[in-house]
């Protein structure tokens, strides 16, 4: 439980004029009391009042973890079966049960409270109102967010080991290209390779790790899942890697060609995609509208006639979430601030013919940015 952090948020309940914060949405719970789960299939919810201490209801299978993981000193649980049930066993309507005995039990069932209504459903909603009538519910969606969004110096360590990690990962992955691999392999490869570096140098920490892996022609579909295709000398290939330490996350990815042989062509792709990085890279800086980034390394690849091949943003702020805001992209001027982490991946999709991509990580500094990730560009 981060104290400083809950203080923080109090002081939005006071600014926003609520007797409390309900929040439901899963990382917001991680960064404020540090509760985090391998699934997140169940609900879960803080309660946090503007006085006194903050209430953390899991479900039974997880009250144990609750305790260990959190310093919360109240934390309930409930069932999700027939006996010694609230409510018939039922998973909401249990959930709803639970919530609703602690508002009123903590004199809350008739104030004015901030609800996380984003990541809720609409019958979620309709039960509190229904269940709890006398509350003026508020929306509070965003409000730990926007906490979340500038990181400590020791968030911004963990962000730094993840990309250690997969680096890792990435050499792992090549690896297995330059021997013929096929993507699914290669994958494999990478994330196995981010878990056993975990385990060698940050093993009291969680570490996290998914990716991807596509060959030739495919990297110009970039959210393809990875197949059966095969690396063959002067294939590129992409290998992107989202890894996490303490729930800090990275986006480390490279796009290599496989052989001694790059042609004109490729060599031409990551000439320009190198071009749109440091571009970008170079308006980082505090005060920056983010969407500044988008545009500079749009304008980059438009003197290289590539343009049209950037086929998504620039980039994007990273968490404890592997996308967050700001959005490195079109509409989203939210000014750079010192202590922001954010990706910068810029690149060229090529229908038919591959593309490349890669990303690193930076954090914002009062100069500029300061770079979380190193791994080498091959092909320049």
């Amino acid at each position: 439980m981060d104290l400083a952090r809950l203080d923080r948020l109090r002081a939005r309940i006071r600014e926003a004029d609520v007797a409390a914060a309900v929040l439901v949405h899963p990382p917001n719970l991680r960064y404020l009391v540090g509760f985090h789960s391998n699934a997140y299939s169940r609900p879960l919810t803080l309660v946090v009042p503007v006085d006194g201490g903050p209430t953390l209801l899991v479900p039974r299978l997880e009250e144990l973890q609750a305790r260990e993981m959190t310093r919360v000193a109240d934390v309930r649980s409930y069932v999700e079966w027939d006996e010694g049930s609230a409510a018939g066993g039922r998973l909401d309507a249990e959930w709803l049960a639970l919530l609703t005995g602690v508002l009123t039990e903590r004199g809350l069932s008739g104030a004015r409270i901030g609800l996380e209504q984003a990541p809720l459903s609409r019958g979620a909603e309709r039960g509190l109102t229904t269940g709890l009538p006398k509350v003026a519910w508020s929306d509070a969606s965003g409000w730990v967010e926007r906490l979340r969004l500038i990181k400590n110096p020791e968030e911004v360590e963990h962000h730094r080991r993840a990309g250690q990690l997969a680096a890792a990962g990435l050499d792992a992955g090549f690896a297995a290209a330059r021997a013929g691999a096929t993507e699914l392999e290669i994958k494999g490869a990478s994330i196995a390779a981010v878990f056993t570096e975990g385990a060698r140098r940050c093993s009291a920490l969680a570490v996290a790790a998914a990716g991807n892996a596509l060959v030739g022609e495919r990297i110009a579909a970039v959210h393809a899942p990875a197949g059966a295709r095969q690396a063959k000398r002067g294939d590129p290939v992409f290998v992107v890697l989202s890894a996490s330490v303490e729930g800090a996350h990275c986006e480390l990815s490279r796009t290599i060609v496989v052989g001694d042989a790059p042609t004109e062509i490729q060599r031409g792709w990551f000439r320009s995609a190198a071009r749109a990085h440091e571009a970008a890279r170079r308006r980082a800086r505090p005060g920056t509208p983010a969407s500044d980034l988008d545009r500079a390394a749009r304008g980059a690849l438009r003197e290289d006639g590539l343009a049209e091949y950037l086929t998504m943003r620039t980039g994007h702020g990273l968490g404890l979430a592997p996308v967050e805001a700001p959005n490195l992209g079109a509409g989203d001027e939210t000014p750079l601030e010192a202590g922001m982490v954010i990706s910068i991946e810029p690149g060229v999709c090529i229908p038919g013919a591959g593309g490349a991509l890669w990303a690193d990580n930076y954090v914002i500094t009062r100069e500029g940015v300061e770079v979380l990730t190193a791994y080498p560009v091959e092909v320049t």
